[in-house]
């Protein structure tokens, strides 16, 4: 009896690590970055300006892999599908081509080392490059055509601007209230607090630690 019950509390820790794991996806880059900062700076007791940010993504990313593993060991995600589970409704097609793009983008920096960006042809309009020639092999293998493709990289750019601005209008602000110029783990701690994380690249560095490092280490 004592037995049944203790299993049955640890598949319930396993349902809700899963779903705690599930809710930390789902942040954008911003939220996914103060979940690390703001529970640092608590601890911390210190200021953004000088909350070691190292430190404090380091300790989420310890705490999300603990997560993985109670999700894992003791079928979380076996316990949310007997459940039942609603089904999110699926994304407009600028949504979906956006997040197809982002983590086609950070695989592309991962394998390359360089920075995915648009290039048009101003001629032609048409979309180029070496960031371009990768998304369409793949956007090929996916849709079975590049319909679409100019369109999902420009979604994709303007979107990566838009935050690009508002992290220099963060900057700006910080220096100007800060009356100095701000070093740069100053500068990181605030730009990174904008911008856009893959959700690809996100699995690997919490489900996969081990391939992640390897991956880390190798030359492009």
């Amino acid at each position: 009896m004592a037995k049944r019950q203790r299993e049955k509390r640890l598949r319930s820790v396993g349902a809700r690590a899963q779903k705690l794991i599930k809710a930390i996806e789902a942040l954008d880059h911003t939220g996914f970055f103060d979940s690390a900062l703001e529970p640092q700076m608590r601890r911390a007791g210190t200021s953004l300006l000088k909350t070691e940010i190292t430190a404090a993504k380091r300790r989420r990313d310890g705490a999300i892999s603990w997560m993985v593993d109670l999700a894992e060991v003791f079928n979380g995600s076996e316990y949310e599908s007997a459940n039942g589970k609603k089904r999110k409704p699926p994304p407009d097609k600028a949504t979906r081509y956006y997040l197809v793009m982002l983590d086609l983008g950070a695989i592309f920096e991962l394998v390359s080392g360089e920075e995915p960006r648009r290039r048009v042809d101003f001629d032609s309009g048409k979309t180029y490059g070496p960031f371009a020639d990768f998304a369409a092999v793949v956007w090929l293998v996916v849709f079975g055509n590049i319909r679409g493709l100019s369109y999902a990289v420009r979604v994709w750019a303007d979107e990566m601007t838009h935050q690009r601005k508002l992290a220099e209008a963060a900057v700006s602000e910080a220096t100007s209230l800060a009356s100095r110029d701000l070093s740069v783990a100053e500068r990181d701690a605030i730009e990174n607090r904008f911008g856009a994380y893959s959700s690809f690249v996100a699995n690997i560095q919490f489900r996969h630690p081990d391939l992640w490092r390897r991956i880390r280490r190798m030359p492009p």
